[in-house]
């Protein structure tokens, strides 16, 4: 319960077994976690201090002491009490820990060995693996971090995750072949996992496999290997008509861009627009892509003749308000937000959607100017929204955050915003206790 954020409900567990064994003596032990998770760590350090004063063979406390120092920021201590309970018990779990402790105190080779250590166990950590890669990433160690991807797909050689991973890794170091090959086992891969289950909706894994293997090809097809972009047409041609085209048609036109074949790539830009028309999510990727590649004036034109065609057309206004945001003209976006608001019913789910992404809008075009203006009016969006949904957690927690980034500085402040702030942010938080985001906003 503790690791999936349930601390609320872990309480009760707790209580409930402190009722029925009053003498159990590890009881004391889960109340340091339960302290720990809840953030009281001085608490917490008294139980673990009082377990081990009972039992100083227990590697659990020593390890949940050493958790508690990192969080007080007493690095020296933290390392020390692992590696005490490392001493006791060799559990892939201390030494994770430690290797991280290792790492805030900048002890780098140290963390390193402590990860190798972690990773050499059966039953890995998933962490491990994730924090050694970004730590050799850090350190630039281009060497050690293509044969962890090596090592990591002898021992788990259908893990999409990691096929994807090594396969950008070769992209970055320019080493094509070995790309398109990572990329293509993990196309192939999600193919055959597929393959019994009916293709009605976009999978992420596949397409973002599809995509890197076809990126990959264009790549290796400018660094001397030409036959390359006929596969890219051959695996291209396979998906125009499934819920992978939008990003399948930018590939072809990069294809054909890098073939001088103009006529092409605008004839692929033209289709990737129409396939993503009414699709709100895959015009925020997608009209990015075929901008840098078709050119955003091409891209406008286009939609702006799709408009004039159809002015009141609800899907016309909002590929129009998604291209505004791209070229960061959060003015024009927010006019055709509020078209697509004005052409929706009043009561409709899709209604709500189009003001909240006219609140983010405003939020956007506040970040680009500093202009509180534009923050209120964002501020009002919601209110008008917690009018409406009085009840809604994340509307609530929203205007919440919102209210609060509109206060000035301490000296100049009237904190009726702010009550109103931690009011709507109390609220959000009461109807889900264990929401990071709403305790993230209670607590700022």
């Amino acid at each position: 319960y503790l690791d999936t954020g349930l601390v609320q409900d872990a309480g009760y567990l707790l209580q409930s077994l402190k009722e029925r064994y009053p003498g159990e003596p590890r009881i004391g032990l889960l109340e340091a976690l339960l302290a720990k998770r809840r953030g009281q760590l001085r608490r917490a350090l008294e139980l673990a201090n009082r377990n081990l004063e009972t039992n100083q063979q227990d590697p659990l406390a020593w390890r949940l002491r050493g958790e508690i120092c990192v969080l007080t920021g007493a690095i020296d201590q933290a390392i020390s009490n692992f590696q005490k309970s490392r001493s006791l018990e060799d559990s892939p779990a201390t030494a994770l820990a430690l290797a991280k402790a290792y790492l805030w105190a900048g002890r780098d080779n140290e963390a390193l060995g402590e990860f190798k250590t972690a990773l050499a166990a059966p039953a890995a950590p998933r962490e491990a693996f994730m924090l050694l890669e970004r730590t050799y990433r850090r350190l630039g160690r281009d060497d050690a971090l293509r044969q962890f991807y090596a090592d990591v797909l002898d021992r788990l050689p259908n893990s999409l995750f990691w096929l994807v991973r090594a396969g950008a890794f070769a992209l970055e170091q320019r080493d094509y072949a070995i790309a398109c090959d990572r990329y293509e086992e993990a196309y192939r891969l999600r193919q055959e996992q597929l393959a019994s289950q009916p293709q009605v909706t976009r999978d992420t894994q596949y397409a973002m496999a599809l995509d890197g293997y076809l990126h990959a090809l264009i790549l290796s097809a400018g660094a001397g290997r030409p036959e390359a972009l006929d596969k890219v047409q051959q695996e291209g041609a396979r998906h125009i008509d499934t819920p992978y085209a939008p990003v399948v048609l930018c590939r072809l036109a990069e294809a054909k861009k890098a073939q001088g074949d103009t006529q092409a790539v605008a004839a692929y830009c033209r289709q990737a627009v129409d396939k993503v028309y009414d699709d709100e999510t895959l015009a925020g990727e997608v009209l990015p892509r075929v901008s840098s590649i078709w050119g955003a004036e091409h891209v406008a034109d286009y939609c702006r003749q799709r408009l004039e065609a159809q002015p009141s057309s609800l899907p016309a206004n909002l590929l129009m308000s998604h291209l505004a945001r791209v070229r960061e003209d959060y003015s024009e976006s927010i006019d055709h937000i509020d078209k697509c608001i004005a052409l929706c019913d009043p009561q409709s789910p899709q209604r709500v959607a189009y003001v909240q992404r006219k609140a983010g809008l405003l939020i956007g075009a506040y970040r680009q100017t500093s202009d509180k203006q534009y923050l209120r009016r964002a501020i009002d969006v919601y209110e008008s929204l917690v009018a409406q949904m009085p009840t809604n957690s994340s509307v609530l927690n929203n205007l919440a955050y919102l209210l609060a980034q509109a206060c000035p500085e301490p000296s100049r402040r009237d904190d009726r915003d702010l009550d109103r702030a931690l009011e709507y942010a109390g609220k959000a938080l009461a109807a889900d206790p264990d929401s990071a985001v709403y305790l993230d906003t209670y607590a700022y």
